[in-house]
């Protein structure tokens, strides 16, 4: 779970910086245009003395607030890119977390199966030992049963 949990955030790693790249190229590109737009207003604004319509004014400022909706909108997506990171940042943590927490569960049972063990092994001897007394015990009383068998013949 540990690699794959690695695993799992080195991808969003990498991911979170191919899109932080990806937004960056398209910010530069949409500045671009908006620094070229922004040009050509200022040279229609000198040229509108000359004769430049209005409707080459207006397409031009929809044209900017075309991209600085574009640019908007990726902003957008990187900003949701970055809480998904967040998000499986912390279901990775948590999922580490439950490791840890069944790693000391298994020690706490492999402890007490070794004390389960030793205590069997106590018991085990405990019966050894009575079985020995009894058979022992056996043994004399029919010794003895045998000796006053005899006497009495």
């Amino acid at each position: 779970l540990q690699d794959s949990a690695a695993q799992v955030m080195a991808n969003l790693e990498e991911k979170k910086e191919k899109d932080e790249a990806v937004y960056e190229e398209s910010k530069k590109q949409m500045e671009g245009q908006i620094e070229e737009l922004k040009s050509e207003v200022k040279e229609l604004r000198k040229g509108a003395e000359g004769g430049v319509g209005e409707d080459e004014v207006d397409t031009l400022r929809e044209e900017v607030s075309k991209s600085r909706g574009e640019v908007q909108a990726l902003e957008d997506e990187v900003a949701l890119r970055q809480r998904e990171v967040e998000e499986e940042r912390q279901k990775v943590e948590d999922h580490e977390q439950e490791i840890e927490r069944l790693k000391q569960d298994v020690a706490e049972q492999e402890h007490r199966i070794e004390s389960q063990d030793s205590e069997i092994e106590g018991l085990k001897l405990q019966l050894d030992i009575r079985s020995r007394s009894e058979a022992e015990l056996k043994d004399e009383l029919e010794a003895v049963s045998k000796m006053q068998t005899d006497q009495l013949a």
